[in-house]
């Protein structure tokens, strides 16, 4: 077999497999495929005996939970003619379903709040009396014994102890972004706010996160969050804009790949 049919062969056999995808809920329109495939080809017949190569589609986070691939084997010569192509397994999508929106509210800050900001106490506070009891930011401030003014990642665990709260924390080992998006919808779809950290100041990279939301509802293109900023409420954020990093934004990056959720499942 010349190298022409080979090429035809090679492409239709990609073509198909990614077709075929379209029957799941792997949103095609997010594979950039222009420009992809013929690379692919060229080098395939440029080393005449190429074993396998792997395609892994560009797929925008909000609709997997990790990136998936295509793998297509060239079995033996191009004598044999022969080659396998396995298409990539199902993934379900980001918070699949219906809308999720929990009903609360967003809420500033105390006005008796140090100056570096009470986010995390307002964020704990409001999933709180989500579930019926009110506790005010003072006294979530004091549970975490802080050897700051505000709680930080590491306090927020010992108030929530302290305060009763059931909740399910993300390992913060994980740095698979996508695979924590994926972990946020679970949680939110399952009905339970999500105290979250975020970027907003990216030039400053000290922190991993200099602030704290509350998630409080998903769609399968973003996700809502209770700013606890004046002036801000509560506002929708896209998959993408979580995935970036640009002044005053809510972004889920930042130089450490450290990601911070603590899912609040309710009152011990």
């Amino acid at each position: 077999m010349n190298k022409e049919n080979f090429r035809a062969i090679l492409l239709v056999a990609i073509v198909f497999v990614l077709s075929a995808c379209t029957t799941t809920q792997q949103a095609m329109p997010n594979v950039e495929k222009e420009g992809a495939l013929p690379t692919l080809v060229e080098t395939v017949i440029a080393d005449d005996v190429q074993p396998a190569f792997t395609y892994t589609p560009i797929i925008l986070p909000s609709k997997t939970q990790s990136q998936p691939t295509v793998t297509v084997s060239v079995t033996a010569a191009l004598e044999l003619e022969t080659l396998t192509v396995t298409s990539f397994p199902t993934q379900a999508a980001f918070c699949a379903g219906d809308k999720v929106h929990l009903d609360i509210p967003d809420r500033d800050e105390d006005e008796d709040a140090p100056e570096e900001g009470w986010c995390g106490e307002t964020s704990i506070q409001t999933a709180m009396e989500y579930y019926g009891k009110f506790v005010s930011q003072q006294a979530i401030n004091l549970a975490g014994k802080p050897k700051q003014p505000d709680l930080w990642e590491d306090d927020i665990p010992l108030s929530l102890d302290a305060l009763g709260v059931d909740y399910t924390a993300w390992d913060e080992a994980n740095i698979d972004l996508n695979a924590f998006i994926y972990w946020l919808g679970e949680q939110l779809q399952a009905g339970y706010p999500i105290v979250l950290g975020v970027k907003i100041y990216p030039d400053e990279t000290g922190l991993e996160n200099d602030h704290f939301v509350l998630a409080v509802g998903c769609d399968t293109d973003g996700i809502i969050i209770n700013t606890n900023n004046a002036g801000e409420g509560q506002v929708y954020v896209t998959i993408k804009e979580l995935t970036e990093n640009f002044e005053d934004s809510y972004s889920l990056v930042n130089n450490k790949n450290y990601h911070f959720g603590v899912a609040i499942h309710g009152l011990r």
